[in-house]
């Protein structure tokens, strides 16, 4: 009798326990339903149609495609000419180096400049500048010229005197890595080839073109 009795008590638990696992499931599943619901009901604006409107979700999935193809397409923006504009830096220290070159010749000879015959001196550069440039035709690129006088491309420079300064003027250098020469000049204030006159003819100018396309310009003024 007594084990009946155990039997019918475990059959009355075991169904307690399913109906409590039963109704575990539904709460679960309607939680869902409601969290679908929310998701997918649709908006107080509603068409004249009846019908759900999913815009708000559209737009969202709208604007998410939009934002992978705006990463996508920054990822893919071609490269600017930053190396080139490293480059031209270098060429603006060359000439700062130059110029240098140039107050220590003036020291040694009296104030004068290396063109005051109207040409570049033919020992300026390897006296001054670098001893590899061995030919006397500092106005004429040198291919014998070490890494002290050429440009960050590899190519030798060479100076062109293009006289005293007679006016202000705006004037641009070849590109053909000539380094062009004024005396009684100053730079102006801007990277456009600007040049303004000075009383002083031992004053020396020197202007390079760069691939920026700005003119680079540096005085002893």
């Amino acid at each position: 009798m007594e084990q009946k009795d155990l039997a019918a008590q475990s059959s009355i638990k075991t169904g307690l326990i399913s109906a409590g696992v039963i109704a575990g499931c539904v709460a679960v599943g309607a939680g869902i339903s409601l969290v679908i619901s929310l998701i997918v009901s649709p908006s107080s604006k509603s068409s004249g149609g009846g019908e759900n409107d999913y815009s708000a979700i559209t737009e969202y999935e709208s604007y998410d495609n939009n934002y992978e193809n705006y990463s996508h397409s920054e990822s893919v923006l071609p490269q600017d000419n930053t190396s080139n504009y490293a480059q031209d830096t270098e060429r603006e220290d060359d000439l700062s180096r130059f110029l240098l070159a140039v107050t220590n010749y003036q020291k040694n000879n009296n104030g004068k400049t290396p063109w005051s015959t109207g040409k570049t001196y033919s020992k300026f550069v390897s006296k001054y500048i670098d001893a590899k440039c061995t030919a006397d035709t500092p106005d004429k690129a040198d291919d014998n010229c070490g890494d002290e006088f050429r440009d960050p491309d590899g190519s030798p420079y060479h100076f062109r005197y293009a006289g005293n300064l007679e006016s202000s003027a705006k004037v641009t250098p070849a590109a053909n890595h000539e380094i062009l020469v004024y005396t009684g000049a100053r730079c102006g204030n801007d990277k456009s080839g600007a040049l303004v006159t000075v009383d002083n003819k031992s004053v020396v100018s020197m202007l390079y073109y760069l691939d920026s396309h700005d003119v680079a310009c540096i005085d002893t003024h």
